[in-house]
């Protein structure tokens, strides 16, 4: 199904970790076919090792903030006029016990 803003939203690449730095503690929707859209909050950006030398990587931690542990799957993960589609994996609670998933981004480098 499409929704009638695909057509404006920007999918040419994944966001990059100075793009994420820059919006902690902005607020992100993720989508998936199987469940209601879930809110999430940016809390945390980290390097993370590369799979190689021809790769950077690095680490997206959103707050799940309706409280439900979400399934690890890929989703749609959409922020003012972008969308991606990454891989979210439940990672625990933080201190505060609110959900937390992590999408982990790997670009070849150019």
């Amino acid at each position: 199904m499409t929704d009638s803003t695909s057509s404006t939203i920007d999918t040419s690449a994944v966001p990059g970790k100075e793009f994420l730095m820059m919006h902690i503690g902005s607020l992100w929707e993720l989508h998936a076919a199987s469940l209601p859209p879930l809110q999430v909050k940016l809390v945390h950006v980290a390097t993370a090792p590369p799979m190689n030398k021809n790769y950077v990587c690095y680490g997206a931690e959103f707050q799940v903030m309706n409280g439900i542990r979400p399934p690890c799957m890929t989703y749609k993960a959409r922020f003012q006029d972008r969308e991606w589609d990454l891989l979210f994996t439940p990672i625990g609670p933080d201190d505060d016990g609110e959900e937390l998933v992590q999408a982990i981004i790997h670009t070849r480098i150019s």
